[in-house]
């Protein structure tokens, strides 16, 4: 009868040591699941906190490129106005330096991956190539760059950057 007893114990035993691995197992693979789950949520968070601080920087940055005396140079270069008091336009050297030296900062952000180049095409296309193909801010940029060639380069490479662009949307549209 002891016997019995103590094969019923354990038994039982048997029976609640693997009811605990059991659920240990489960608990587990819960665990896992949880887990995975919260890193999805994780990476989803800083992908739309990333989305939130671009649109952001967006709205800043054209906001200082189109208001004030920044867009009222871009004014006159869009209608082939003389830009320079030197020659007859409105702006000081220091106006139009501090013009040019946005995009040299757009050019930095974007080389960072801190925008997307797409939305450095589609936002700010006709401002780089309108402000790059200008004369007098091309002669300007000579003037800048005669001791220093690689100064105010940001324009070049925007502007290098939408042409390569426009030119991938042209071949990938049938």
């Amino acid at each position: 009868m002891k016997e019995a007893k103590s094969e019923n114990a354990v038994g039982k035993w048997i029976y609640v040591s693997r009811t605990l691995e059991i659920l240990q197992f489960v608990s587990i693979i819960g665990g896992l699941v949880f887990g995975g789950i919260q890193l999805g949520n994780i990476a989803h968070n800083q992908a739309k906190d990333q989305s939130l601080q671009e649109i952001q920087f967006l709205r800043e940055f054209k906001k200082e490129l189109t208001t004030g005396v920044n867009g009222q140079i871009y004014d006159s270069i869009v209608r082939g106005e003389k830009i320079l008091k030197l020659s007859g336009g409105k702006f000081s050297d220091e106006e139009l330096k501090e013009y040019i030296s946005l995009f040299n900062q757009l050019s930095l952000v974007a080389g960072r991956k801190f925008i997307n180049g797409d939305i450095v095409y589609s936002f700010f296309y006709f401002y780089i190539a309108n402000t790059f193909e200008n004369k007098e801010v091309q002669a300007y940029l000579q003037i800048l760059r005669k001791n220093s060639p690689n100064r105010y380069s940001g324009l070049n490479g925007l502007y290098k950057y939408i042409k390569d662009y426009q030119t991938y949307l042209e071949q990938k549209t049938p």
